[in-house]
C-alpha cells in the first residue's frame, strides 16, 4: 500500500483551486437595481377580438424565465383569480437562451414583452385581479410579486407596489408584439428530422438527434437553440449541442432524461424501445431566412433503434462553439471585457476569502484549538526542519479536507433548492451533541486521565499513537470550531459563494481553509518563526492542564447551545450519558484488567444519551430562546422580520439591526462587550433608537436568504438604518464610536 505524501496532496489541492478561477463564471460588482421589472394590463382589440395584454420591462441585462425555465429557475406566474374562466392563455412570446454562473442554460425575457389572454366570454364583473409572481436573474436571483387590479371597461390599474407599475405601451407596439407570437404550424416537420433513441451510455436517459433536410449553415444567433423544448412532466431536457457536416448542413442533439419514475403513479423507463403510450414532445422552431418562430410537435411510439449508428455519425460532425453566431467570433470583443472583469471579480472574492481565514485564528471559538497546536510547536523546536513542515502540512490538510467536505455539503444541499448559511452545522442538535462530546473526552485526556491520541502531539497526554494523524485531526477539529465565527472579509466571501457554480464554492471555501493554516504553513517552511515559543518544560504540564479547561469550557458553551435547540429537559441525560463515559475511563485507566467494565459504562453511556434524543417537533426552545433575547442587555428588542426592516426603512426610523445565534461565540463577545456596555445603551436610549433582533440559533430560512442578499452568510451580522432611510451594512464588528459617527 502507497503510503500518503502530504506534498503532493497539497499540490493537488492547489492546482485544483487555481483551475477552478480560470474556468468558472464571476459576479458582476455592479450594484442590484431596487427595481428590476415593472409591468401593467392593457385591454387591445385585434381582428374584432378582446385581449388582456399583461406588459413586462425588465432592468437592463436582467432576465425572467420562459414555461420551460432550463436548467434552474422559475416560469413567470400569472393569477386571473375569479376571472381564469372569463380567459384563454396565448402562447408566450419567443424566449432567449441565457447561460448563467456554472454553465447552467436558462430560457426567458429581457427589456420589455407580453403575454396575452382571450376574453372567452363577457365580464359579468368589469374589475380583473392579476397576482403576478416571477423570478428574475443575473449574477443572483430575486423573487419578486405584484398584485394588479384592472378595470376592463374603463381601463383604469392600480397595483400594489405602486413603484413597479409601467407606463402605458402603445397600442401599436403591443400589436407587433401579438403578431410576432408563435402560432402552431407542424408542415414544418418536413424541413426537420427528428429521431429519439435511448442514450448509448447514460441509464434512464434519451437521446433526441434532429436536423435540417436542406443546407443553411448556422443561421441561429448567440442566444438561440436551433429547437426550444417545452416543458414536458416524463422529460427533463439537457442542453442542445450543434454541428455542421461538410455541406453546411446543420445538425443538432439533446440528452433528455426520464422523470416518469418520479411521477405518480410511477411511468417506468420504456423497454425494448416501445413506449406504454404515444410520446409528444412540443418545440419552438424558427426557419432559416424567416424572424418569427413557430410551434412544431412531434410524436413517438417507439424509439428508433439506430442509436450506436447516429452516435458514431455525429463523431464525424463539427461541433459549433457556443455562441457562435453567423459571421461572428465565438467570444464576442464585449463578452471578452466581461471575461476580463469576471476574472478581477474571483480574485477579489478569493483573497476576501483568504484574508477572512486568515483573521479566523485569532476568533474566540476557534482559539482553544490554535492554541492547543501553538502548544504542539513547542515541542518541535530543535526539530530538522522537515520533520516540522511535514507536521504543519498534515495540519493544513486536515484543515483543507474538513473544508472540501464543507464545501460538498453546500453543494449538494444547494442541488436540493435549500440556501445555507455559514455555521450551517451548528443548527443542527446531533452535530452539536457529537462535538460536545468530543471536547470533553479530549478535555479529559488533557489531564492525564487517560491514553488517547490528541491533535497536540506527544507532549499532550502520553500519546502511543506513531505518525502525523493527531495533527491531522487538530486541523478538522480547527475547522469545525472555527464555523460558528464570521471574521471580517469571511462574510462577504462567503455569502458570494454560496450564490455561485460548483467550482466557486469549492475555490472560495479553499482558500479559507489556505488562511486559516497559513500560520503554520508559514512557520513549517520557516521554522525560526517558532523561536519566540518558550523551550520544553515542566511549565507544559501546567499549560497542559489550562487548555484541559479550556476544551471543557467550550464543551459547556456546546452544551448551553443544545439546550437552546432541544430543551433542558435533555442536558441532563446527557450528563448522566457523560458521566457513564467518564466513570468507564477511570476504571480503564486505574485498571488495565477492568476493560470488560470501561467498554460496559461506555456503551450505557452513549446508549442513554442516544435514546433519549427528543423528536425535533417536541422542542420548546425555539420560543424559550426569542423571549429571552429579546429582553437582551436590559433593553427592550423587537423581533426581526423583512417586512419589519422595509417598513422602518419607508419610514426613516433610526434602527440598530443584531443577527445573533446561541452557538455564536463571537456574538457573545460582542454582546459583553459592547451591547451590554452602558455607553451602548445610553447612546439608545438618548438617540431613541430602535432596535431589530434576528435569532438564527435554529436556522431561519428568511433569515439566511436576506443575508446572503446583503452580502453576508453568517452571524454576527449588524446592520444600521440612517435618518435617511439607508441601511447601512455593519459587518461582523460593532463599537460604539462607529454608530456615533452614523449619526
Amino acid at each position: 500500500m502507497t503510503k500518503l505524501n502530504p506534498f503532493n496532496l497539497l499540490n493537488s489541492l492547489l492546482i485544483f483551486s487555481l483551475f477552478a478561477l480560470t474556468i468558472t463564471p464571476g459576479f458582476s460588482e455592479e450594484e442590484i437595481p431596487k427595481i428590476l421589472v415593472k409591468l401593467n394590463a392593457q385591454k387591445i382589440e385585434i381582428n374584432n377580438k378582446s385581449y388582456l395584454a399583461v406588459n413586462f420591462q425588465n432592468e437592463k441585462h436582467w432576465h425572467t424565465y420562459w414555461k420551460n425555465p432550463g436548467d434552474a429557475g422559475l416560469p413567470i406566474k400569472i393569477d386571473l383569480g375569479k376571472s381564469t374562466q372569463n380567459f384563454q392563455a396565448l402562447e408566450w412570446p419567443t424566449p432567449k437562451r441565457y447561460i448563467e454562473p456554472g454553465n447552467a442554460w436558462a430560457y426567458g425575457y429581457e427589456n420589455e414583452y407580453t403575454l396575452f389572454y382571450q376574453l372567452k366570454e363577457e365580464l359579468i364583473e368589469a374589475n380583473v385581479d392579476l397576482m403576478v409572481t416571477w423570478l428574475v436573474c443575473k449574477h443572483i436571483c430575486i423573487p419578486g410579486k405584484a398584485d394588479l387590479n384592472f378595470n376592463y371597461n374603463t381601463e383604469s390599474i392600480s397595483m400594489t407596489p405602486g413603484n413597479l407599475l409601467l407606463k402605458e405601451v402603445p397600442k401599436s407596439e403591443i400589436i407587433k408584439r401579438f403578431e410576432r407570437l408563435p402560432q402552431l404550424n407542424n408542415t414544418l416537420l418536413k424541413d426537420v428530422d427528428i429521431v429519439l433513441t435511448k442514450h448509448t451510455s447514460k441509464e434512464e436517459t434519451l437521446k433526441l438527434y434532429y436536423n435540417l433536410n436542406k443546407s443553411t449553415g448556422n443561421y441561429l444567433s448567440i442566444n438561440e437553440n436551433f429547437l426550444f423544448p417545452f416543458p414536458n412532466p416524463l422529460l427533463d431536457f439537457k442542453h442542445e449541442k450543434i454541428f455542421l457536416d461538410q455541406k453546411n448542413f446543420i445538425y443538432a442533439n439533446m440528452d433528455i432524461e426520464w422523470n416518469g419514475l418520479y411521477l405518480e403513479p410511477e411511468i417506468p423507463f420504456p423497454a425494448d424501445n416501445k413506449l406504454a403510450s404515444p410520446l409528444g414532445i412540443k418545440f419552438l422552431y424558427r426557419p432559416a431566412g424567416n424572424s418569427q418562430s413557430f410551434i412544431v410537435e412531434k410524436k413517438f411510439s417507439v424509439l428508433s433503434n439506430s442509436s450506436n449508428e447516429l452516435s458514431k455519425f455525429y463523431e464525424l460532425l463539427r461541433p459549433i462553439e457556443l455562441g457562435k453566431a453567423p459571421g461572428k467570433s465565438a467570444i464576442a470583443s464585449s463578452d471578452k471585457k466581461g471575461s476580463n472583469s469576471t476574472n478581477k471579480s474571483i480574485l477579489k472574492y478569493i483573497l476576501l476569502a483568504f484574508l477572512g481565514g486568515l483573521i479566523l485564528n485569532l476568533m474566540p471559538c476557534v482559539l482553544p484549538v490554535i492554541s492547543l497546536k501553538l502548544f504542539s510547536l513547542t515541542s518541535l523546536k530543535g526539530k530538522d526542519k522537515t520533520e516540522i513542515l511535514k507536521h504543519n502540512l498534515f495540519y493544513t490538510l486536515g484543515v483543507l479536507s474538513t473544508f472540501i467536505a464543507l464545501a460538498s455539503v453546500v453543494f449538494i444541499l444547494k442541488l436540493s433548492g435549500t440556501v445555507v448559511g455559514w455555521g450551517f452545522q451548528l443548527q443542527s442538535p446531533t452535530f452539536i451533541l457529537i462535538m460536545t462530546l468530543g471536547l470533553f473526552i479530549f478535555g479529559l485526556n488533557m489531564f492525564g486521565l487517560f491514553e488517547f491520541q490528541t491533535p497536540g502531539g506527544k507532549f499532550l497526554g502520553s500519546v502511543k499513537l506513531s505518525g502525523h494523524s493527531g495533527d491531522f485531526l487538530n486541523g478538522i477539529l480547527a475547522t469545525i470550531l472555527s464555523t460558528p465565527c464570521s471574521a471580517p472579509f469571511l462574510g462577504t466571501a462567503l455569502a458570494f459563494a454560496f450564490t455561485q457554480g460548483t467550482l466557486v464554492i469549492y475555490s472560495i471555501f479553499l482558500f479559507v481553509g489556505l488562511g486559516l493554516a497559513f500560520p503554520f504553513l508559514l512557520t513549517g517552511i520557516f521554522p525560526s518563526l517558532i523561536s519566540f515559543l518558550p523551550r520544553p518544560g515542566n511549565w507544559m504540564n501546567t499549560l497542559k492542564s489550562f487548555l484541559g479547561l479550556s476544551l471543557i469550557g467550550t464543551a459547556i458553551w456546546l452544551l448551553s447551545v443544545l439546550q437552546e435547540l432541544v430543551g433542558p429537559s435533555y442536558i441532563i441525560w446527557v450528563l448522566v450519558g457523560a458521566s457513564f463515559i467518564f466513570y468507564g475511563i477511570f476504571l480503564k485507566q486505574k485498571s488495565k484488567n477492568k476493560s470488560l467494565f470501561f467498554y460496559g459504562f461506555l456503551a450505557l453511556g452513549v446508549l442513554t444519551i442516544y435514546f433519549k434524543f427528543p423528536e425535533k417537533d417536541l422542542s420548546p426552545a425555539t420560543s424559550q430562546s426569542n423571549i429571552q433575547l429579546i429582553k437582551k442587555a436590559g433593553l427592550e428588542w423587537e423581533k426581526w422580520s423583512k417586512n419589519k426592516t422595509q417598513n422602518y426603512q419607508e419610514r426613516k426610523i433610526l434602527t440598530f439591526i443584531d443577527f445573533t445565534a446561541d452557538w455564536c461565540l463571537t456574538c457573545k463577545v460582542n454582546e459583553k462587550l459592547i451591547i451590554d456596555s452602558k455607553d451602548f445603551r445610553q447612546l439608545i436610549k438618548e438617540n431613541n433608537i430602535s432596535l431589530l433582533l434576528g435569532d438564527w440559533t435554529n436556522g431561519d430560512q428568511e433569515i439566511t436568504d436576506w443575508l446572503l442578499k446583503q452580502n453576508m452568510a453568517g452571524v454576527p451580522a449588524y446592520f444600521f438604518i440612517n435618518r435617511k432611510g439607508e441601511l447601512i451594512n455593519l459587518g461582523e464588528t460593532i463599537s460604539v464610536k462607529k454608530l456615533k459617527d452614523l449619526l
